[in-house]
């Protein structure tokens, strides 16, 4: 999540890999991700996303590189397995995207008044748009404004190209109180190439 850090410590005495992070955190299949850690080995061993395999590019005891597989799109536990080992390292949870994502800005005006350490998130019926999570290290912002624009807000998100979405904005006081805003949910037919725009007004 945002504004967050990655910490692992390993055991020196175990021969079980120690996963630390994965490079980028989400990603479609056939893109490379690197795997950060300890104890995976001279040796290549294998790379699984859930239970399915991830073809390796290179492997050493601390970083491997492997492109994602095929797999179904939501979150998916990358696992490492030393060679030789029958016993896999601990998870990380990994979302996989499908489509071929286009960058959409989404700007909303005259939304819900805000106070100092409020802000304004989108969240939507994709991965992409946090499949209508409502935290803010889930939903997707915080949205950005200034005081020349506020009370709109903006923000640039990759979408699936040629899906057509649902989203809504809300509202998150410092405190993690959430307000939606009223009536039904917006919907955006994203372009196939390119880059799209949004522009609507929150509803009260």
């Amino acid at each position: 999540p945002a504004n967050s850090v990655s910490v692992w410590q390993r055991d020196p005495w175990t021969t079980t890999a120690q996963l630390g992070v994965v490079t980028p955190t989400a990603a479609q299949p056939g893109v490379k991700v690197i795997i950060s850690g300890q104890g995976f080995g001279a040796a290549s061993g294998s790379v699984r996303f859930g239970t399915t395999a991830a073809a390796i590019t290179s492997w050493s005891d601390r970083q491997i590189v492997a492109s994602v597989p095929s797999v179904g799109q939501g979150s998916s536990v990358v696992t490492v397995t030393r060679s030789g080992s029958p016993t896999a390292s601990n998870g990380f949870n990994f979302s996989v995207y499908q489509a071929r994502l286009v960058p959409v800005t989404f700007t909303v005006y005259n939304a819900a008044p805000t106070n100092p350490g409020d802000n304004i998130y989108l969240t939507g019926n994709t991965v992409e748009l946090g499949n209508w999570a409502t935290t803010p290290a889930t939903a997707i912002g915080a949205m950005l404004t200034n005081a020349s624009t506020y009370p709109n807000w903006w923000l640039t998100v990759s979408v699936p190209a040629g899906k057509t979405i649902q989203y809504k904005f809300i509202r998150i006081r410092a405190d993690g109180s959430v307000t939606w805003e009223n009536g039904g949910n917006h919907s955006y037919a994203v372009p196939t190439s390119g880059v799209g725009a949004v522009n609507v007004n929150w509803q009260y």
